[in-house]
């Protein structure tokens, strides 16, 4: 801003300079800068959402996880272990699949029906380190979920099993 003096009165004028100019283009700039970080934003978020847990599967449509967790679900029975083999497969080549406590279950299940202690305990310890009980598992494995107390018994079994291949269980088909 400056001031016009004719002598008595003086009225105050706006001066456009070259750098209100500069403040336009880095104004723009500025803009251009916003926009690239929310598609990063998007693209990052887009990219976590299919490497994310899986959450409520009952509602999630989207994620891998999820669509994965579907497939398993009804393939849980120990009669149906080898149709299991092909989704257990697809699981462990999903990115994070270490940190989502329902398909660490699926694996875990599988490992139990194929009668694998070495794999039961490794998706066992997996499975511990991640489960909250406060959170459970998704409503698509159901009430019938196995609590981690329970499957370290059956994991335990499988070991002794394994340490002492003449022990049979009572009642059991060899």
């Amino acid at each position: 801003m400056s001031t016009e003096d004719n002598g008595s009165e003086q009225k105050p004028t706006i001066v456009l300079s070259k750098k209100h100019g500069k403040f336009i283009s880095i104004g723009t700039i500025g803009v251009i800068a916003v926009l690239v970080v929310l598609a990063l934003i998007l693209l990052i978020s887009n990219y976590v959402e299919k490497s994310k847990p899986t959450g409520d599967c009952v509602k999630d449509t989207k994620s891998t996880a999820c669509q994965e967790l579907k497939l398993a679900t009804p393939l849980l029975p120990a009669p149906k272990a080898r149709q299991l083999s092909v989704v257990a497969a697809k699981i462990q080549s999903l990115k994070n699949y270490q940190k989502d406590t329902n398909l660490e279950y699926v694996l875990l299940t599988y490992n139990i029906n194929m009668s694998d202690p070495s794999g039961a305990s490794k998706n066992y310890n997996l499975l511990v380190a991640d489960y909250k009980p406060s959170i459970g598992y998704d409503s698509l494995l159901g009430k019938n979920a196995l609590k981690p107390a329970v499957l370290k018994t059956i994991v335990d079994a499988l070991q002794q099993i394994k340490l002492h291949p003449n022990f049979h269980i009572y009642g059991m088909k060899q």
